[in-house]
């Protein structure tokens, strides 16, 4: 009897130390998401802490990669974040194996973000509306200019007048006759002078999106003239690159006039994300708030002093030793959803695309949804039920609103298919999805097209019950947006 009273503490003492490191690792995940991408990065403390290294990223310190490019939520803040942070840009230069004499010599300047008072806010671009396509260059080139060191400059009394004009009147100087010239020829000093001292500039470029105004067309033509810029003058500024962060739906769908689109691609890099590593993003932020865990308890983390810790989880097999920690071996009663499987195809588009921010939004939400629990379960750490809220509560309407943002001509369409498609579940007939659309007064072809190429709409062939019957097409929308546009999904036939 004695002895079964020392079994039964004994098991009780165990339990009790699994729920509180469960409810500690719990706890670990929902600080995982450090506000928006605007401000999480704001020094190197928040890069040590939170940001993923990858030996790919080479390319971000090679000289004529001066577009990168990337969806909504790819990570092209993070990377500009970076690259304004100049001991963690040398450490992860050398990370990836650049060559570290180069990199020392190399210097990076913000050409523009937004919020930065440093450079004009949306109401001044708004002011440039009668600009020709030559202005808009002139002026890009006069806030860079202001962004450069007296050390390169010339004194001259035109960097004078630039320097100490206030942002109202850069626009006139902008449109002054031959000024342009007179631009490029500064610019041309100041590439002689950093090659004399060894030295090279690269100015970097963030938040077009956001802090452009986009009526009439003005964002596309200011972003035109800043690509086309830096292309056009690739070659001949040997010491002064660019490196220009930009949505690539914005590049294909608003830059235009450019008569060497296709060739500029050749000097762009589009961020791009394996589902491995995106799971390593998690990792390294759950491991930073919690280093003493049992989580990683299988796992060395290489250790860097400036850019922190490195998980070396490598494969399918060992994230899947973590994810069955979290979630349980199965997600609830289903023996065949694999925690692996079923985060991976619940936040993905129809062109198996994820992004680490919505990755990060699944845990943190989960986890919180978690914590409200009565009691913190001793087999998983997060329950099935709560991570499936988190999509559909939380993760799916956030996708949404960023695709609205993101596609502000589709923002109809978000807003009230569910509402104009009968039953308003899916996947949806064609003929329902199409007659639905008439009734937006949207061009059916048109929109269908778009969702598809934009990973919100994906069409396959369901076969009816009889032989004799036809194929019906019909479209799938993933669960990572269909939440968030009110559908539900409909039951297996």
């Amino acid at each position: 009897e004695t002895s079964s009273i020392i079994d039964d503490v004994g098991n009780e003492n165990r339990t009790t130390t699994i729920i509180n490191n469960n409810k500690s690792i719990l706890e670990s995940i929902t600080e995982i998401a450090s506000g928006t991408s605007e401000n999480e990065f704001k020094d190197d403390k928040d890069l040590t802490r939170l940001f993923y290294p990858r030996k790919d990223y080479k390319y971000i310190f090679e000289k004529d990669k001066f577009l990168i490019l990337g969806e909504k939520g790819v990570g092209k803040t993070a990377l500009f974040s970076v690259l304004s942070h100049k001991n963690y840009a040398n450490e992860l230069a050398n990370y990836c194996g650049v060559n570290t004499a180069e990199i020392q010599n190399t210097d990076w300047i913000i050409g523009f973000e937004k919020g930065n008072s440093a450079f004009p806010d949306k109401t001044n671009f708004e002011s440039l509306q009668d600009f020709e396509s030559a202005h808009y260059r002139n002026y890009w080139i006069l806030l860079l200019i202001r962004q450069l060191t007296d050390i390169v400059l010339p004194a001259n009394e035109l960097v004078t007048r630039i320097k100490e004009s206030a942002n109202i009147n850069l626009k006139t100087i902008a449109k002054e006759v031959n000024v342009g010239e007179q631009l490029v020829s500064i610019l041309d000093q100041v590439n002689k002078k950093l090659a004399e001292i060894n030295k090279t500039y690269i100015i970097v470029y963030d938040y077009l999106d956001a802090g452009l105004p986009d009526q009439g067309g003005l964002r596309g033509k200011l972003v035109s003239a800043l690509v086309s810029f830096y292309y056009d003058y690739i070659n001949r500024f040997s010491n002064l690159k660019a490196k220009i962060f930009l949505r690539s739906d914005i590049f294909e769908r608003e830059v235009s006039g450019l008569t060497d689109k296709v060739k500029i691609l050749n000097y762009s890099q589009k961020i791009e994300w394996q589902y491995d590593q995106l799971l390593n993003v998690v990792w390294k932020r759950i491991y930073e708030q919690n280093k003493s865990s049992d989580l990683f308890k299988d796992f060395e983390f290489e250790e860097n002093a400036i850019l922190g810790s490195i998980p070396n989880l490598r494969n399918e097999e060992e994230h899947k030793k973590v994810l069955d920690k979290i979630f349980g071996k199965n997600m609830g009663g289903n023996n065949k959803a694999y925690p692996y499987n079923w985060v991976r195809i619940h936040i993905e588009d129809t062109n198996n695309k994820i992004h680490p921010r919505t990755l990060i939004k699944l845990f943190e939400q989960s986890a919180i949804l978690e914590l409200g629990e009565v009691e913190i379960p001793k087999d998983r750490i997060i329950r099935s039920k709560n991570i499936e809220t988190a999509l559909e509560k939380s993760v799916s309407a956030s996708q949404v609103d960023e695709l609205k943002e993101e596609y502000p001509e589709l923002e109809n369409v978000f807003l009230n298919l569910y509402n104009n498609v009968s039953d308003g579940r899916a996947p949806i007939n064609e003929k329902d999805l199409v007659e639905a659309l008439v009734k937006l007064d949207e061009e059916p072809i048109t929109i269908i097209e778009k969702l598809k190429n934009i990973g919100v709409l994906k069409d396959y062939k369901a076969y009816k019950k009889t032989k004799t019957e036809n194929e019906e097409k019909r479209y799938h929308i993933p669960d990572l947006y269909l939440y968030g546009m009110k559908f539900t999904r409909k039951g297996t036939r």
